[in-house]
């Protein structure tokens, strides 16, 4: 599935993941992960339902790197259908459970700040910001982005 997701072979992404979904002897992991690609696809092609579907189901059933990169989508998505509260509690979420992996929490930290700043309250947009170049020490991209 990681490979078909990245080649961007929504098809095979489509048919491997409902295989996984629907096999008795799949682990929850693999679930988790059928799931995780098939949001991920949904993401990308804009169908924020569907993705919502999948990417609350991955949370449900995982606590690993999918499971945050979901929490973050999940808040990405409440940002792009400007439900900016929804955004900002989704976002803050994410980052309070999201702690385990420091990268989804600047990403996370990233969307909060852009949406204060949508909101209007730029004191508590640039606070964020600020707070992810004194702490964050990880991937520089998002420090550039920050």
């Amino acid at each position: 599935m990681q490979s078909a997701y990245r080649i961007n072979n929504t098809q095979a992404v489509y048919e491997m993941a409902g295989k996984v979904s629907n096999n008795p002897s799949a682990t929850v992991q693999q679930k988790a992960t059928a799931n995780f690609y098939l949001g991920k696809m949904a993401f990308d092609n804009r169908d924020y339902d569907a993705a919502l579907s999948a990417f609350n189901k991955v949370v449900q059933i995982n606590t690993g790197e999918e499971a945050a990169e979901a929490r973050y989508l999940i808040a990405n998505i409440a940002y792009l259908r400007r439900d900016l509260s929804a955004a900002e509690n989704l976002a803050n979420r994410a980052i309070q459970e999201n702690s385990a992996f420091p990268y989804w929490v600047a990403k996370s930290m990233i969307l909060l700040s852009d949406t204060y700043a949508d909101m209007g309250d730029l004191f508590n947009a640039r606070a964020v910001l600020e707070a992810i170049v004194e702490n964050y020490d990880g991937d520089q991209t998002l420090l550039n982005e920050a």
